[in-house]
């Protein structure tokens, strides 16, 4: 049987929703493998936290606290990666929020947040990184859904339709 290569030595990766969860498990997963790190949160502390036990690996990591909501915030995400790593070889959009309540109850405003922030902020990166991915060869994006998108729960609506949204992204 073949060795497969999991080796990220000297490839940068961005990870959103980085400092719990499946982003938290990712970012020490890339780490483990040898890539160096952006990684961005809004919890401040807990990130922090995840950057050591990154570093702990021997990767180097740029920790960015900041809301993926906000414009500002993923170009600023954006501008340090190059500035510090020179470019982007993965892009792991994994930074959701969910609102807990029935379509009837959702307001504009939090229907908007969901998708922008579990939907839009993903797309808006990818569109920020797709020049140094595709420059520096073999560039990835991961997008983390759910199957909630195929199959909703009750209480759920937003994040669902968010999720689906970013499968046909995907694709």
């Amino acid at each position: 049987m073949a060795k497969i290569n999991t080796s990220l030595e000297d490839k940068v990766a961005i990870v959103t929703g980085a400092s719990s969860g499946i982003g938290r498990a990712s970012t020490l997963a890339y780490a483990a493998h040898g890539a160096n790190l952006v990684i961005m949160s809004r919890g401040k502390e807990r990130l922090q936290a995840v950057a050591k036990e990154a570093e702990a690996l021997g990767a180097e990591v740029l920790p960015i606290p900041g809301d993926i909501g906000e414009e500002a915030d993923l170009q600023n995400t954006y501008d340090q990666t190059i500035d510090r790593f020179g470019g982007v070889d993965i892009l792991l959009n994994n930074a959701a929020i969910g609102e807990g309540m029935m379509m009837k109850n959702l307001t504009y405003e939090s229907f908007e947040r969901v998708l922008r922030i579990n939907t839009f902020s993903g797309i808006r990166l990818a569109q920020l990184c797709r020049k140094s991915l595709k420059e520096r060869g073999n560039g990835v994006i991961v997008n983390i859904a759910s199957d909630d998108c195929l199959y909703p729960s009750v209480g759920v609506g937003a994040y669902s339709m968010s999720k689906i949204c970013q499968v046909h992204f995907t694709k």
